[in-house]
């Protein structure tokens, strides 16, 4: 890389001046394997001083095949005021080049193609940032291989140069990094939406429908999939309304940054169950309950999605004017005892109840009938609720005549 990047050949070097080579080095010298690096004609040993030199994928951990990424390469090196660096990419332990380069800042980079497809960026004469303190860095844009390449592997070299004209006292850094695809992240927690409505209540003379929505949104930068299970009160495979047809699950395939809306609407007499699904952790998902009663505008409540495996749980009550409702699902493959604890906003405990669930079975129950706590009618307060073994889901509403909002349990 020549008095700063002054990576050519040394005979070319002893043909021409130094700063003839300011604008880069030939390709060929990231220190890749059967690869030079900028020490080909820095004195020097390299890696062997303070500094360092490293690429990144801005804002990602691995790749998405096919996408353009941004890529960042720095170096940093205390005194030095020159800098420079060349970058290329490779399919891990291959020769072979992997993916495309391009020019996200052609003033301070170039590129250069060599007769095998490798392809190698490096600094401009503007590039080497001249009278520029630690660190110095650059950007530049890469076009991921399709799916099926593997790792990819990027090979830099980087020279913090001290400006003196010489090709004497720089500091020259090799790095590589390597990243594999979104694929390979297959950590997921399984989620449920306790309750599920759709369809006409019970009584006509009311008029009330409700609606659920799931939705869902991809906050990673690879594209997921996943399937929405739906179970009955009973336990069994639940057919629910769907993109024109009735099915009991429903696969979403979601693009980086997608959202999906999975809406349960109907016009047949109501129907409850709930919903199941295992999400990957760049996923995130909520459901919405919408309640219509005799033509008005319809009142709406939001719940996230409960994570099945908690045992232990708190939710605040409210039965002073208002009815409190509960829905408990068993997502697990074993019978759960669901325990609970009231107490009055004062910590006075009201009484104590339980409930029995088999796999894969949901209850849902205004609190104070099904427990038989006719005392909780006009207080507030707080409730315990356990298992000692398995998981469940659970949420919560409150109903004040034709609103109501969710009353959501909170974690001990």
């Amino acid at each position: 890389m020549g008095r700063i990047g002054l990576l050519v050949s040394c005979a070319a070097l002893a043909a021409m001046p130094l700063w003839g080579y300011k604008s880069g080095p030939d390709a060929g010298h990231t220190g890749a394997p059967g690869e030079s690096n900028c020490t080909a004609c820095h004195f020097g040993t390299v890696n062997s001083g303070a500094g360092s030199v490293r690429v990144e994928l801005v804002g990602a951990t691995h790749y998405t095949p096919g996408l353009r990424h941004t890529l960042r390469v720095t170096v940093t090196q205390s005194g030095a005021s020159r800098w420079g660096f060349q970058l290329s990419a490779r399919l891990k332990d291959t020769t072979l080049a992997a993916g495309q380069f391009s020019l996200a800042d052609p003033l301070n980079t170039r590129m250069e193609t060599v007769a095998n497809g490798l392809q190698y960026v490096t600094h401009t004469e503007t590039g080497t940032q001249a009278g520029t303190a630690s660190p110095a860095s650059w950007t530049v844009e890469w076009t991921a291989p399709p799916a099926g390449a593997g790792p990819v592997v990027f090979f830099v070299a980087g020279n913090a140069a001290n400006r003196d004209g010489a090709i004497t006292g720089d500091s020259i850094y090799t790095a590589s990094a390597e990243f594999g695809t979104g694929d390979v992240i297959t950590e997921t927690k399984s989620y449920a939406l306790p309750q599920i409505a759709f369809g006409g209540a019970a009584d006509p003379l009311q008029g009330e429908r409700w609606i659920t929505e799931l939705y869902f949104t991809n906050t990673g930068e690879s594209q997921t999939s996943f399937t929405v299970d739906f179970y009955g009160n009973d336990g069994n495979p639940l057919p629910v309304p769907y993109a024109g047809s009735t099915t009991t699950s429903v696969p979403v395939l979601l693009a980086p940054g997608a959202m999906q809306m999975i809406q349960l609407a109907s016009s047949s007499p109501l129907v409850q169950g709930w919903a199941s699904v295992s999400l990957p952790s760049t996923v995130k998902g909520l459901g919405i309950f919408r309640q219509s009663i005799n033509g008005k505008e319809g009142q709406e409540a939001m719940v996230p999605l409960s994570e099945d495996s908690k045992q232990n749980y708190v939710m605040i009550w409210d039965d002073a004017g208002f009815d409190t409702v509960m829905a408990v699902a068993n997502p697990g493959d074993t019978a759960v005892t669901v325990n609970f604890t009231v107490r009055t906003a004062s910590g006075n405990q009201l009484g104590t109840g339980s409930i029995n669930l088999d796999p894969k079975k949901k209850e849902a129950f205004m609190i104070r009938e099904r427990l038989v706590l006719p005392s909780m009618v006009g207080q507030r307060g707080a409730m315990d609720i356990s298992i000692s073994s398995g998981k469940v889901a659970l949420l919560g509403l409150k109903f004040g005549k034709a609103a109501f909002t969710s009353m959501m349990p909170i974690e001990k």
